[in-house]
């Protein structure tokens, strides 16, 4: 009992002096926070601010990207030996459905070696839906093969074994393959639709074949419905995903309001606790102006993508704000927007600087109507490596965080 005694008055003799001054307090913990502790916790963290994307960087990420991608394509594989009923997502509910997710592809290659990306996304999707299988009991997955040739696309036709495969070149076609990549990408989108249209669903969701969804794919989907911006108001789409890169804070004042929220929550935090360390000799105007600050700092040195991950505790933290131009790789949208999109897309003519991401966004501006991103992303991008572009320039966006 004397010894406890003793500990805890050393204990409080230690901590009256560190903290016998204010500025001595904070001054401390600044310097063990953001030059020592974040420097070691965040030398890896791609979206913090000690690690910037620079020349020096880029071998780096980008070797991790490939690993991870080399990991997830082996699990995908292994996964799907491992199934025992095969066919349980080959044929869809008779009549109408709640939710068809249609997932388009084509074939996929680093020279003669597979990417393994559509397998990856299956995969996840397969779990997904066995993981919840009481939410959207009655949907359809298919895989829409939009491969021209040459040759076959033999990824999707492995998992026609698993899921339902719709192929829009079943011979495949040279004209096709000749065809403007980019009015090719359109046609495609809009065959896909249309299939997916066939059963009737009261949403469709696009998923481009380098998209994988997260875990919790469809308790989050199943709340995200429930919305009230999306119960009261007609909307176009919901898009899933966004690029990290650009979900930091800026200068954009939704942005500035979150970061301004996360000061006063730190300063209103520091003046309860310096109420608890210094029974003197302490401003609460201080205390206030250097817990903000830390806080504010703290919050902008992690980065805002990290701590979006926070609300992945529950779906019903997830949040929907407007969307902004670009990026198509999952796409929610609601029955009835679907046949004046499809309209509106077949009149229009997509390009090298007007990809179908932005066709889309110029359907909601024509016709005045809204449109949200869900956050924290509900699908990562892992299409590293492209057959067109070569390696992305932005490795960071294809490690999972």
């Amino acid at each position: 009992m004397f010894l406890l005694l003793q500990i805890r008055r050393w204990k409080w003799r230690f901590l009256s002096l560190f903290c016998s001054n204010l500025w001595t307090f904070y001054i401390s913990l600044y310097v063990v926070t953001f030059l020592i502790g974040l420097p070691i916790l965040c030398n890896d963290w791609a979206y913090s601010s000690y690690l910037a994307k620079h020349y020096w960087t880029l071998p780096h990420l980008s070797l991790k990207a490939i690993n991870e991608n080399e990991e997830r394509s082996a699990s995908a594989r292994s996964y799907f030996t491992s199934v025992e009923n095969k066919s349980a997502y080959k044929s869809h509910a008779q009549g109408d459905v709640d939710l068809a997710i249609a997932v388009i592809t084509i074939r996929r290659s680093n020279g003669p070696k597979p990417l393994y990306y559509l397998s990856q996304v299956m995969a996840a999707l397969h779990r997904a839906s066995e993981k919840e299988q009481r939410l959207f009991q009655n949907k359809r997955m298919f895989i829409c093969n939009v491969y021209a040739g040459p040759g076959s696309h033999i990824e999707a036709e492995a998992l026609s074994e698993f899921f339902e495969v719709r192929s829009r070149f079943p011979n495949g076609s040279i004209s096709a393959t000749i065809m403007d990549r980019f009015a090719k990408e359109k046609e495609d989108y809009m065959y896909c639709m249309q299939q997916a249209l066939t059963s009737n669903p009261k949403h469709v969701m696009m998923i481009e074949d380098d998209a994988a969804p997260h875990p919790h794919l469809f308790p989050v989907l199943n709340q995200l419905l429930l919305n009230p911006k999306l119960q009261s108001n007609p909307y176009a789409f919901v898009k899933l995903y966004y690029p990290e890169r650009w979900q930091g804070f800026s200068y954009d004042v939704h942005r500035l309001i979150e970061l301004l929220g996360v000061s006063l929550i730190g300063g209103s935090i520091s003046v309860f606790v310096t109420q608890l360390l210094f029974a003197r000799n302490y401003s609460e105007r201080n205390a206030f102006f250097l817990g903000a600050l830390y806080l504010m700092m703290l919050t902008y040195t992690i980065g805002r993508p990290y701590l979006l991950e926070l609300r992945r505790v529950s779906p019903s933290m997830y949040t929907l704000n407007a969307a902004a131009d670009c990026c198509s790789p999952s796409i929610l949208y609601p029955r009835e927007i679907t046949s004046a999109l499809l309209h509106f897309l077949n009149g229009t003519t997509c390009k090298p600087d007007f990809a179908i991401d932005l066709a889309l966004d110029a359907f909601v501006h024509d016709r005045d109507l809204l449109r949200f991103s869900l956050e924290p992303n509900l699908f990562k991008h892992i299409g590293f490596m492209s057959t067109i572009k070569g390696m992305s320039h932005h490795p960071e966006e294809f490690l999972y965080l």
